[in-house]
């Protein structure tokens, strides 16, 4: 299944709306994140349905600025721009000789930008997968569950508070 009106590695939300869709989700105040701009995140993960639910989820919900990619590759591509967090899938369903599992999209993107936190989710229940991504820099592992978009929600406002009050010490 593909969303023509999303568009990967642009700000989520500012894409005109099919009719279908509520015409503005933006809250009467934006946070502000780390660089000074309004609070931005990069969500990645191949599997666009859950893609572009958790982007409208947390665009309406939070009022962050989300970015959506659809490959590691795309991410990595656009890391300049400085994300205030990154929420990355663990495994990516796709062929080829340019396929960047999560663990190593994690090892790549924190030896870039090693202040960005990066939250990662996955299917995966297994507990040394999320042991070993939190070893390598993870800030969390979230398990994409019936529960995830509100736990993933939770997360990122808990670590935007977090961001904030370490900015003004």
């Amino acid at each position: 299944m593909t969303f023509p009106h999303l568009k990967t590695g642009r700000e989520y939300g500012t894409i005109k709306k099919t009719k279908k869709m509520k015409p503005d989700i933006r809250p009467a105040t934006t946070p502000v994140g780390m660089n000074g701009s309004h609070f931005s995140v990069f969500v990645v993960d191949d599997d666009e349905s859950f893609l572009f639910a958790l982007a409208f989820h947390l665009k309406k919900d939070t009022g962050c600025k989300v970015y959506c990619y659809t490959s590691v590759e795309e991410c990595l591509c656009h890391l300049n721009h400085n994300p205030d967090v990154i929420i990355l899938d663990y495994y990516f369903d796709r062929e080829g000789e340019n396929n960047i599992d999560g663990m190593t999209a994690l090892q790549l993107i924190k030896s870039v930008k090693s202040k960005i936190p990066v939250i990662m989710i996955s299917a995966q229940h297994d507990i040394e997968v999320s042991m070993e991504l939190l070893k390598a820099g993870a800030f969390t592992y979230i398990i994409k569950d019936h529960e995830a978009l509100k736990t993933i929600e939770k997360t990122l406002l808990s670590l935007r508070s977090l961001l904030a009050a370490q900015q003004s010490h």
